[in-house]
Parts: structure tokens; sequence; C-alpha cells
């Protein structure tokens, strides 16, 4: 991609992108509900239905992400039902924002083949897609990142207006706000604007201003923030140093293919090995193309900035989760839009053989990976609903239901509402002649609850699997 300056001509493809909106827009509804419900959205719902006071105190969640995605879904459930449906299209729509913010900011920095196209890549990614169709606030901060890159664009290529600093207060404040990383992807940003404009103070000032007034206004956090590092970061989180080679797995084939579950978790080595072809095909064809697409920008003027926004969020946070483990690769989704454009130059600037050689592999990959996101009966999220519809058939004479591990009783309870009393297994009665156990965890490994044995054993293995036990006292009880 040559040296070139912004595109102030965009009436024309405009309505080729708009019809590459409404694809994904398509895509994003095909079966919105067809997986359950799972632990981190239920979060979602049950903090955006606290009042707007709590959310902003923290009331309610661990404070591992910030209160912004809880308080515009809370606005937002006002008029959408609190359903899986109602709370996964409020992703959906800002996904499509991101097709469209993702084509606009190529067209201000490159040719509209090169934009177009990467719109369209991103409108057909069944990563992106996943994020879309998942009730979390990964979209926003996509959405965010691209509204603060376009800024910088901006401020690269002319000077900043009043107006100008005001949006990029309001902007990076709402990212701040919305996810930790948008600060790692904001860095970046603002340090390669810095090398682009490093001639012009003026502009470096008020781009810096605007930064430092952000600052002030997450002042308020900031003692979240402390003691969130101070708490040794999410230490679930293993493997390290596989994360990035797995995002970049993710990047290109999305969730279903090869799709996370316990045999997976637990065995990470045995399933690569046995998916060694997909795995290989995947990372080579699309690692390969970003490298090129890599190499082909430098001669951009943005190319510091694009650096900055596709590379420091994933570095940064491998550095620092040598000491405060915080690298996933669902948080690299503020990287992902750069993926996407540098697959996007290889495929309209590379060498006409080279070109071909890409769409030949691109073209089955995605196809399969579009394919397995819909279809493929491997690829679900843990089966609560399944589970929750058994219950409400079968729950005649027993109506106490414990969960283990506790903290999963809440999606439970989203799907049985009132029906049945859904407890963790703290909170165990003692006083049960028998109950219902819903186990999640390996199959095999099912630990044996004390003082009952199992009258009905049923597995719902898609996924992360559980495993339901109808169980009752090994002795009557005496009273």
């Amino acid at each position: 991609m040559p040296h070139t300056a912004p595109n102030p001509t965009l009436a024309g493809p405009l309505r080729y992108l708009l019809g590459i909106c409404l694809v994904g827009l398509l895509l994003r509804c095909m079966h919105l509900d067809e997986r359950s419900i799972w632990l981190d959205e239920v979060t979602s719902l049950s903090i955006a239905s606290l009042p707007y006071t709590d959310i902003l105190q923290g009331v309610g969640f661990d404070r591992h992400t910030p209160p912004f995605y809880y308080l515009a879904l809370h606005a937002w459930l006002l008029f959408a039902p609190a359903t899986e449906i109602g709370l996964r299209a409020f992703s959906t729509v800002f996904d499509v924002v991101n097709i469209f913010l993702l084509g606009v900011l190529l067209m201000r920095c490159s040719e509209r083949r090169i934009a177009l196209t990467g719109a369209l890549l991103y409108a057909v990614s069944p990563f992106a897609i996943y994020y879309a169709q998942e009730g979390r606030m990964y979209t926003l901060v996509v959405s965010l990142v691209l509204a603060t890159f376009l800024l910088a664009v901006r401020a690269a290529h002319a000077s900043v207006t009043a107006a100008q600093v005001g949006m990029l207060v309001l902007t990076a404040t709402a990212g701040m706000y919305t996810h930790y990383y948008y600060a790692l992807s904001l860095a970046g940003i603002s340090l390669g604007l810095t090398w682009v404009a490093r001639r012009n103070l003026s502009r470096l000032v008020r781009w810096y201003g605007a930064l430092t007034i952000v600052g002030v206004l997450f002042l308020p956090w900031i003692q979240v923030v402390l003691e969130l590092a101070g708490s040794g970061g999410q230490e679930f989180r293993r493997f390290v140093f596989l994360v990035l080679p797995y995002a970049l797995f993710r990047f290109s084939a999305g969730y279903a293919v090869l799709p996370l579950n316990y045999d997976t978790k637990e065995h990470v080595s045995a399933a690569v090995i046995s998916e060694a072809p997909a795995v290989i095909s995947y990372m080579a064809a699309f690692g390969l193309m970003a490298l090129w697409g890599l190499w082909r920008l430098r001669s951009n003027r943005i190319f510091a900035m694009f650096c900055g926004a596709l590379l420091l969020p994933p570095l940064a946070a491998l550095i620092v989760s040598l000491r405060v483990p915080m690298l996933s690769e669902r948080y690299l989704v503020v990287s992902f839009p750069f993926f996407i454009a540098l697959l996007a130059v290889t495929l309209i600037e590379a060498p006409r053989l080279a070109r071909r050689i890409a769409l030949i592999a691109l073209l089955p990959l995605v196809s399969w990976s579009l394919w397995a996101h819909y279809f493929s009966p491997e690829f679900s999220n843990t089966q609560w609903r399944a589970v929750a519809q058994y219950l409400s058939e079968h729950s005649d004479t027993t109506r106490t239901v414990v969960v283990r591990p506790g903290y999963t009783a809440s999606t439970l309870r989203f799907y049985l509402r009132d029906e049945l009393a859904i407890l963790p297994i703290e909170e165990l009665p003692t006083s049960q002649d028998s109950l219902w156990l819903v186990d999640r965890g390996p199959f095999d490994t099912a630990l044996p609850l004390a003082g009952y044995e199992p009258i009905l054993d049923q597995l719902f293995p898609l996924g992360n699997g559980l495993r339901l036990q109808h169980l009752r006292r090994s002795e009557p009880l005496i009273r």
C-alpha cells in the first residue's frame, strides 16, 4: 500500500460498503440464539440490571471490566428484552458498525479496493461473528478503537480542531471505561501518531492535551485498577506464551474449528497434533498473508500508527502477564481489525501469482470456518438450555437443584427463573431426601456428593459439557 493522502471522496464506494454491512448483519443474525447463554453473558445481564449508581460503583461484579458497557447495556435493555437475542443483538449492532468503520478507515488511508476487501473480510470473519453473537463488551471496544484510529488519521494529516479534541475525549473516555485493553490500543495509536506528526508540535499538544483530560476523567477508577493489579490478575490463565499463536489461529479460524472442550483444554498437545493439518493450514495461510501485508504497508504514512494499534496490545499484555496474568485472545480483539486490514492489502497488492495462491488458500478455509460456526454439531457452549429444559420436564417431585461450581448457579437460573430452587454447592441443604446436581467438568472425574447416591445420571456432552444427576440420600433422614 503506497503512501497516500486521505481519500476525501467516499460517496461512490459507500453504497458498496453499506451492502457489505448488510451481508455482515445477515451473517450475525443467523443462529443468534443457537448456543446456550454462558456465565459471562449472564454476568452482563445481572450487572446491567442494577441501578446506574450501583454500576458506576462496581457493585455486584469483580471489576475485571470497567462499567461503561454495562451502563450502555442497561439503557439498551430498557427497550430490548433480557433474552439471548435481546442481549446479543446489542453486540451485533456494534459489530456491523465496525464493518463500516473499518471500511471508512481504509478508504481514508488507501484505495477503495483495499477498503472494500477489508470490510468484506471482516464481515465474513467467523472470529468477528462469534463476538457479534456474544453478549459482552468486545464489539463495543472495537468500535471505540476504530473511532480513535480515525481521529488519529485525521490528526496525522491536518490540524486538530477543538471539535475533534472533544470527540477524542469522549471516545477515549468511553474506551477506557469499557475495557482495559483499550488503554493499550490508545497507547499504540498515540505512539505511532507521535512519530508521524513529530514535526507538527501543535497537533501533538492537542492530542496529548485531550488524553490528559481523559486521564483525569479516569482517576475515579484508578484505585480499582491498582487493586486488580495487586490481586494477582486472572490466575486461571495458563500457558501465557501460547496465547499469541493461539490468538493467530482464532483470528484465522474462529472458534468452531478445533472447538474448546475439556479434552482440548486438558490435553492441548494431543489436540493440536490430532488437528495438525487444520492448524498448520490456517496459521500458515493467514500468517504469511498478514506478514506480507505488513511489509507492503511500510511505505504508508500511517505505518507507525498501524503497527502501534496492531502490535502493542499483544506485546504489552504479554510482558505484563509475566507478573499479572491478563493475556487472552478474546481481549486481543482490539488488534483484530488491523490484522484483517493486512489480509486485504495482500489480496489487492500482492503480485498476481501470490494473490491467486492467497485466494486459493483463503476461500476454502473461510468457507469451512463459517460452515463449522453455524452447523458443526461439536461447536457449542455448555448446555445450560438443554439441562434447564430437562429439569423443567422431570422435576415433579424434586424441586431443589444444586450447582457445582457454585458460581454457575446464575446461568441455570437464567433459564429456569423461579421454577425451581437453584442453589450453589456451598448452600447445599441438609434436610433434602433428594435433589438434582448439575456438575460442570470432565465426565470421568465428577466428584460424588457425600451422603447421596445417584438414581439417574444424564450427560450433556457438547462444548464444555454438563453432568446432571438425580440424587437421593444413602440413608433416610432421622427426623
